[in-house]
């Protein structure tokens, strides 16, 4: 499960629990008995129930998904709309009564609406809420102490859920912030494996055939003047090059690759052509290789000048070289592979297609 996928499956499980409390408030309280609209405050009772489905009717549909800034805000102003009204049309009595059930519930919709929002905002809100509604009784002295308990009380508790919201905020970065480390970790360890084996082979390649060379450069049994040992050095010399590109970073390695084999042919005088055409594709390590093994020999064996044409199709590409030999290279049996020669004149192509 990735970082995001974690932090949102935490933050959509508190959401969604603050919404199904209001909508089990509003449409669950709000008709219990007790709840007798008084004379004249119907209307006010009415708009203000209509404009909490509204929230709650939308709400349902941002579950998933983040609410953007300007429909927030403009849910807010909303809120304190239906606040107002219902502060206007109810009677001015200094004690909470069974018709002031909407003063809690719009307290739990600002906390869906504002969840992920500073404490400092959720706080704000909740405050400005609290005075529309104490405002208009401030003068009443009789009662006025029990309302102002029962707003502290309903306030408090809202705000200590919206205290317990930003800590779910918290362990919920805390957690992606782990994940992504873990993943970290795990991405090291699988491309310093990866690093490992290509090492281990690129081993067991030189074992197989630059150890012979050396071994023989060493104890005399190859002499350096001759002609094949020098093609074989040339060959051993292009293939370690080729290697050490392997570890580059660059945008077309194939060519990058082939350029090393280059390099080495031309410190030995002979003067290399390269013509490109496609665009540079995904190939796999072992494609190159098998690309690029029979040119390096080719072109160890080169004298005066070459021409290399690497062609890319959508599923193929084609590396050829035309060249004059002193001797044709002896190139492994392949069936991508095709070789004609008219005196000492070689032309070589191999291809390689994918899957």
């Amino acid at each position: 499960m990735s970082d995001r996928l974690i932090q949102r499956s935490l933050l959509n499980a508190a959401r969604t629990a603050l919404l199904l409390i209001a909508i089990v408030v509003q449409f669950g309280l709000s008709f219990a008995p007790g709840t007798q609209r008084p004379q004249g405050a119907g209307w006010g009772q009415t708009v203000a129930f209509g404009q909490l489905a509204v929230i709650a009717i939308a709400g349902l549909f941002y579950l998933r998904k983040p609410i953007g800034p300007r429909l927030r805000w403009a849910g807010v102003a909303w809120l304190l709309s239906a606040s107002v009204i219902l502060t206007i049309t109810l009677p001015r009595d200094p004690v909470i009564r069974a018709e002031h059930w909407s003063f809690g519930l719009i307290g739990w919709y600002a906390l869906f609406l504002l969840f992920d929002q500073r404490l400092r905002t959720t706080a704000t809100f909740l405050a400005v809420h609290a005075l529309i509604t104490i405002v208009p009784v401030f003068g009443f002295t009789p009662g006025f102490s029990a309302m102002a308990i029962s707003v502290v009380s309903v306030i408090g508790f809202q705000i200590g859920v919206a205290m317990a919201a930003a800590v779910i905020r918290r362990i919920a970065a805390t957690a992606a912030q782990a994940q992504r480390e873990e993943e970290n970790i795990s991405t090291r360890e699988a491309a310093a494996e990866l690093v490992h084996r290509d090492r281990e082979r690129n081993h067991q390649d030189l074992l197989a055939t630059t150890i012979p060379v050396l071994t023989g450069l060493a104890n005399g049994t190859l002499d350096p003047s001759e002609e094949d040992t020098k093609r074989r050095c040339a060959i051993e010399a292009a293939r370690m090059r080729r290697l050490f590109a392997e570890r580059d970073e660059s945008p077309d390695p194939l060519v990058h690759e082939l350029k090393a084999a280059i390099d080495v042919a031309e410190r030995h005088g002979v003067e290399v052509h390269l013509a490109t055409r496609g665009e540079p594709g995904d190939l796999p390590i072992e494609a190159r290789r098998a690309l690029l093994d029979p040119v390096s020999e080719v072109l160890a064996a080169a004298v005066d000048n070459a021409r290399v044409t690497v062609m890319r199709g959508p599923d193929s590409v084609r590396l050829s070289v035309k060249c004059e030999v002193t001797a044709v290279p002896g190139l492994d049996q392949n069936p991508n592979l095709r070789l004609d020669t008219m005196g000492s004149s070689l032309w070589m192509e191999v291809q390689w297609r994918s899957r």
